[in-house]
């Protein structure tokens, strides 16, 4: 059976391979995985958890759910069950609540066990900006950390609030209302997507295009992609090619690119005839079109390949982890997963040959 360890930026290997599943580290720690047994480890491999458990979903809010059996319950960054299992499904705490269900019903908990919110509705998410999305009766809305309806729980779907308005469908059209529950843009739209700093992602006739809080067009509806800007700018397609928009509507890059993704940290990955490399906002290409394909940049590292083989670079296209991988290596919180394998190419520090690493599943279990 395949096994997994862990290395940093330096490629040097700091846990040793040896679970047969492990996920990203987010708040220091990393879900793994032994014989169908979970727990957590920190960031230099030392058991916070241990493996005894059937799942167990990544840290949050300082928290980790767990299940025992067929009950959820909560453990604290130091491993110690202050929730024993008792839930048929759990949230993550998010502001010191979480959602569980119990016989099908969900509410919320505090971190006490206390359950502050009761369970009486079809389905519940994660509290943020102090509101929390709820569903009844196939009606979706909004409470507050006291369980009082914030936005009625009468629309046939919504989404989370995003900079102020929350989208909203009414027979089957999107719209959106703002934090108080009030009708910003009436539903007249077949989709919607984000709202982004005044400007709204919306669908009209098959096509894509931005309005802004009040209902004006501001980029024209002839885009087949939805619009959504990162750093001030979005990879739109015309005519076959991609591009960069800017927020009033004009092109900032031309497109010729065969791919282009979204800015991350100053730099977006565009493709052309089957070539990956890394523009910045004014178009210049600042790392080649010299490797067959890539993945963004995180905070520091971009995931590439060139040939057979997978490697990182860094922000000024320097080689930061070899290509001797067999599959992209992506790193959370300076450690990337990487999977004991027959190939070539050994990191510092280990006895083994080290050749695949995956993108991680964030959970191990199906969450809310």
């Amino acid at each position: 059976m395949k096994t997994y360890g862990y290395i940093n930026t330096k490629n040097e290997m700091i846990i040793q391979s040896r679970y047969h599943e492990a996920g990203a580290f987010c708040e220091g720690m990393s879900v793994v995985g032994i014989d169908g047994k979970y727990g957590l480890i920190d960031q230099w491999g030392t058991e916070v958890l241990p493996l005894q458990y059937d799942a167990v979903r990544m840290m949050s809010d300082g928290i980790a759910a767990v299940q025992q059996g067929e009950k959820w319950g909560f453990v604290d960054r130091q491993g110690k069950i202050f929730i024993s299992p008792q839930f048929d499904n759990v949230g993550e705490f998010a502001e010191g609540l979480a959602a569980v269900c119990v016989d099908e019903s969900w509410g919320f908990v505090d971190r006490f066990g206390t359950l502050r919110i009761p369970c009486h509705y079809d389905d519940a998410f994660s509290f943020e900006q102090g509101m929390a999305m709820v569903a009844k009766d196939k009606c979706y809305g909004f409470i507050d950390n006291a369980g009082s309806e914030v936005i009625p729980i009468r629309y046939e779907n919504i989404l989370p609030l995003n900079d102020g308005l929350a989208p909203i469908c009414v027979d089957d059209r999107w719209g959106c209302i703002d934090s108080s529950g009030t009708t910003v843009i009436k539903p007249c739209y077949e989709d919607i997507g984000l709202h982004q700093q005044g400007l709204l992602t919306v669908k009209q006739d098959n096509k894509w295009g931005c309005v802004d809080i009040y209902g004006k067009t501001v980029i024209p509806f002839q885009y087949e992609e939805a619009i959504h800007f990162k750093e001030g700018l979005a990879p739109l397609v015309q005519e076959g090619k991609y591009g960069f928009l800017r927020r009033n509507g004009n092109w900032a890059i031309a497109p010729v690119f065969d791919y282009a993704d979204h800015f991350i940290a100053g730099l977006a990955l565009v493709e052309r005839d089957g070539k990956y490399g890394f523009i910045d906002h004014t178009g210049t290409m600042v790392i080649p079109l010299d490797y067959d394909d890539g993945y963004s940049f995180d905070a520091e590292t971009a995931s590439v390949k060139k040939g057979e083989y997978w490697g990182c670079i860094d922000k000024r296209g320097s080689v930061c982890v070899p290509f001797v991988y067999n599959e992209p290596v992506f790193f959370s919180e300076g450690r990337a997963r990487v999977g004991e394998w027959i190939g070539k190419g050994t990191p510092k520090g280990s006895t083994k040959l080290i050749t695949e690493s995956k993108k991680i599943t964030n959970d191990t279990s199906t969450d809310n």
